[in-house]
C-alpha cells in the first residue's frame, strides 16, 4: 500500500508554517497482513528499532521499542497501542500514522508531530553478512525546503551496499515527484533526485554519508556547507531489507534550504 507522502507531511506543519501549508490526506489502511510486524494472531514480542527525523532540528534518533502481541507497544518513557486495522500507533495521547509504501515485510513509516521516521524488526548482528553486495529497491519520502519553497515528495529508491566495506552504503532517491508549495499556490513537480553517498555499514547498523539535492536553488552551497544527519539499520531476519531517515540543514548557516527524507528499501 502506497502513503501518499502528504500524509507524512503533516508531521511537519509547525517547520513548514511560514511556506504557504502543507497537504492532506487521510491515515492508510493497514491490513495485518500487509507487514509482518503487524502479522495477526501471533504471540510473545519482538524487538523493534524505531528510528525518527525531528523536522525542526534535523536530528536523527533511534530508540527500541519492544512490540507484544495483539496490541500493545512500549517504548522508553511512554506506552501505548497498536491499532493494525487503523494504522496507527498511540503514545500518551500522540497518534503516530503507520505506512508501508514499499511493501515491506519487516519495515513501515511513522508520522507523528514534529517527525518522521521507519520502524522494523532489526537484524540480528550475527545475520548481518560480513563481507557481500546488495542492492535494495524501494519508496522514498521527502520534504525539502528550498529558498521559500516547499516541496513535498515522493519515489524510487534505490539502496547500494557492500557490507564490511568503509563507505559503502548510496541511496538514490530518483524520479521524486509531488507538490510544490509557496506564498502563491502550488504546483505538481516531477525527476527531482537526491543522494546520501558514502555512508558506513557496521553490524546492524547505517550512519552518516554526504548529501547532495542537485535539483535545489541552493544545493551546490547547501552541501557545501551544511551537515547531514542520518541514521538507518538493516532489517529482517536475513537482512531482506534496508531502512531509515536523515535531515539536513542549512539554516543555522544562513542559507534557506533544509531537506528531511525516509527510505525503506527491501532485495
Amino acid at each position: 500500500m502506497l502513503m501518499r507522502v502528504f500524509v507524512m507531511t503533516m508531521a511537519v506543519g509547525l517547520m513548514l508554517a511560514g511556506c504557504g501549508g502543507g497537504g492532506g490526506g487521510g491515515a492508510p489502511n493497514i491490513p495485518p497482513s500487509d507487514a509482518a510486524l503487524l502479522a495477526a494472531g501471533q504471540t510473545g514480542s519482538r524487538d523493534l528499532l524505531n528510528i525518527t527525523v525531528d523536522t525542526a532540528s534535523s536530528d536523527t534518533t533511534d530508540t527500541g521499542w519492544s512490540l507484544t502481541y495483539p496490541a500493545t507497544v512500549t517504548r522508553p518513557g511512554a506506552n501505548g497501542t497498536l491499532d493494525a486495522a487503523a494504522g496507527t500507533v498511540t503514545f500518551s495521547g500522540l497518534q503516530a500514522t503507520l505506512g508501508n509504501p514499499a511493501g515491506s515485510d519487516y519495515v513501515l513509516t511513522t508520522a507523528e508531530s514534529g517527525t518522521i521516521g521507519v520502524v522494523g524488526e532489526l537484524t540480528d548482528a550475527g545475520a548481518v553478512p560480513a563481507t557481500d553486495s546488495a542492492t535494495y529497491s524501494g519508496r522514498g519520502t521527502a520534504v525539502v525546503l528550498d529558498d521559500g519553497t516547499l516541496h513535498e515528495l515522493t519515489g524510487p529508491v534505490t539502496v547500494s551496499v557492500d557490507f564490511g566495506t568503509a563507505a559503502g552504503v548510496d541511496i538514490a532517491f530518483r524520479g521524486m515527484s509531488g507538490q510544490s508549495l509557496t506564498g502563491a499556490g502550488s504546483a505538481a513537480v516531477s525527476g527531482h533526485r537526491m543522494d546520501i553517498t558514502g555512508a558506513t555499514q557496521t553490524g546492524n547498523r547505517i550512519t552518516g554519508g554526504t548529501f547532495s539535492y542537485p535539483d535545489g536553488q541552493y544545493a551546490t552551497d547547501a552541501t557545501a556547507g551544511g551537515g547531514l544527519d542520518h541514521a538507518g539499520g538493516v532489517f529482517g531476519p536475513l537482512a531482506e531489507e534496508v531502512a531509515g531517515a536523515a535531515g539536513y540543514d542549512a539554516r543555522g548557516i544562513g542559507l534557506p534550504f533544509a531537506a528531511f527524507m525516509t527510505y525503506v528499501g527491501k532485495k
